[in-house]
């Protein structure tokens, strides 16, 4: 069809333009002179006429032109879709464009947004120094407000005469030490009023409340100070004092690092006087409280409970000397284990009849959160072939002070807590004095620090665990005295490599064994920090590094490590 379509048009181009060249299928021609065609036209004009129409009848036929039409209609839609796409293209580039834009306005708000939430932080950190420092003027200004109300107040209890005591059948050291200890109250009372902190911040920074009796009995050769009417108004003003006394604490306590303590030793405590603490000390801002030789009847107990749950910030609570019975123990140690901040509490000389059931429940009910337990001269006593302090040191309890003196274990015992160190990596320190450990039990106990049957023995023994103990067979207390159980580790086999099984060798070469790969690099650390190490153990012999290096590795060559 376009080949039809061009010998037309080339015909009608060709009338129109006698002088021009003319390609059609290869071949050229020339037009003739515009002249003969000139002349020529007129004769021939009805001929061509009908041979242009007998040749457009054979060439092109109905179906031929349909099929153009339609072809032309194909590409008209094609070319209309061709201008489709190419607006498309524009909006798609338009629409990327503002991706673009969108993209960088969203870094900006992110950005933005960041500094937004460092403001915000900032402004949190200011809000909380501007609190804490409202927080320090209101301590200070109730502190000066109490120190203005005081200075008006005066001490209203009155001095005790002699006569009364001697009526009473006390002799004359009693006497004076009951004295000195109005005159001890009395000025801890005027201290806590008028905010002597030289007299109550210790030279460590703690402050320390004491009413403590010791010198005092000693003196008298008394058990304790006991108690007596007469002294309930020293106690009164005592108590009064203690109840404003919180303003003093939080205007010296500039950080949670410094301890509080409140004790009373060695003065018994009966129900007047139980009352009056008990009003004074409710939410009070202690960390430490001591109970020491209180003579306690058994109704004044109950309050020990509600004083530990009113004390927010307790950290370590001692209850020595004072002697109690199963229930009210039962009693005291729920408190003790519920409180959430307790970490360390001293139990000694409490429970001298029911020694192993007030260990057992101690152990089985929980030490979960306890760094230190002190169960002191209690009378414990195991029964035979119970394995307690085995099965509890073994579970590796947060436990770091277990405190077991003047007990009644014997040398099972001492073993049972051998087995029990093998596997504990917390414990630091466990204290055994004035219990019937004999050599049996001192060797058990020993053996679970140091093993020399060969370096892989060692390795695995406690290197973390002290034990005090005082004996005749072995002076276990020398064995890990590094607070680091690593440099215990290191030390140990530091000496057993510089130990000489004869004058001629440097070091205990057979010693070795089937030592695993794993130590190996251990021996080198400890060999190189040993060797110069001025704080090792004097029991430490010393040894050149390069020498004991070198029979490492010969033993390496000879046996290799497994």
């Amino acid at each position: 069809l376009k080949k039809n379509r061009m010998n037309r048009n080339d015909s009608d181009f060709l009338l129109a333009n006698p002088t021009k060249k003319t390609k059609y299928n290869g071949a050229s021609f020339a037009a003739a002179d515009a002249n003969s065609i000139t002349a020529a036209a007129p004769q021939n004009a009805s001929s061509a006429n009908h041979v242009d129409t007998a040749a457009q009848k054979d060439d092109w036929s109905a179906p031929d032109m349909k099929m153009m039409d339609r072809m032309e209609s194909i590409l008209s839609k094609m070319e209309r879709k061709l201008s489709r796409v190419d607006h498309l293209e524009n909006k798609c580039e338009r629409l990327e464009s503002r991706c673009s834009y969108l993209e960088n306005s969203l870094q900006k708000a992110s950005s933005i947004e960041t500094s937004v939430e460092s403001i915000l932080t900032q402004i949190k950190a200011l809000n909380s120094k501007v609190g804490n420092m409202e927080v320090g003027i209101n301590e200070t200004l109730k502190f000066h407000e109490m120190m203005i109300k005081n200075q008006s107040w005066k001490y209203s209890a009155q001095h005790i005469g002699r006569g009364y005591w001697i009526r009473r059948g006390w002799n004359d050291d009693y006497i004076q030490a009951i004295n000195q200890f109005c005159e001890d109250i009395k000025a801890c009372t005027i201290r806590m009023r008028l905010g002597e902190e030289d007299q109550i911040v210790t030279s460590d920074g703690d402050i320390r409340l004491e009413v403590d009796a010791t010198h005092l009995i000693e003196e008298a050769n008394v058990d304790a100070l006991l108690h007596n009417d007469k002294l309930l108004p020293h106690w009164t003003e005592f108590a009064n004092a203690l109840i404003q006394y919180p303003p003093f604490v939080d205007h010296y306590l500039s950080h949670d690092d410094v301890n509080t303590v409140f004790q009373i030793s060695n003065i018994q405590l009966l129900e007047p006087v139980c009352q009056q603490l008990n009003r004074a000390l409710k939410n009070n801002r202690f960390k430490t409280i001591v109970f020491e030789n209180n003579h306690f009847h058994q109704a004044e107990l109950s309050w020990i409970p509600d004083l530990i749950d009113s004390t927010p910030k307790l950290e370590e609570f001692a209850y020595i000397d004072n002697v109690t019975t199963a229930p009210e123990f039962f009693r005291l140690w729920e408190t003790i284990k519920k409180h959430p901040s307790l970490e360390r509490v001293t139990l000694d000389n409490c429970f001298p009849t029911a020694g192993y059931s007030m260990l057992s429940s101690i152990i089985h009910e929980g030490l979960g959160e306890f760094t230190k337990i002190s169960l002191n001269d209690n009378s414990i006593e195991i029964p035979s072939g119970n394995n307690v302090f085995r099965d509890f040191l073994a579970s590796n309890p947060r436990l770091r002070e277990l405190h077991l003196e003047k007990n009644e274990l014997d040398d099972n015992d001492a073993n049972s807590i051998a087995q029990g160190l093998r596997t504990n990596t917390n414990l630091r320190q466990i204290y055994l004095d004035g219990n019937p450990i004999k050599a049996l039990g001192v060797c058990a106990l020993g053996n679970a620090l140091v093993n020399s049957s060969n370096l892989n023995t060692m390795s695995d023994c406690n290197h973390a665990c002290r034990i005090f103990f005082e004996n005749e067979f072995w002076d276990i207390s020398s064995i890990n005295t590094f607070s680091k159980p690593n440099m215990n580790r290191g030390g140990k086999l530091f000496q057993m490599l510089c130990e000489s099984s004869s004058d001629d060798d440097l070091t205990n070469a057979e010693q070795f064994g089937e030592m695993s790969m794993k130590l190996f690099p251990s021996l080198l650390v400890a060999v190189q920090s040993y060797s110069r190490c001025d704080e090792s153990p004097s029991s430490v012999i010393r040894a050149e590094a390069l020498s004991i290096i070198y029979e490492i590795l010969c033993k390496r060559e000879e046996k290799p490590f497994r």
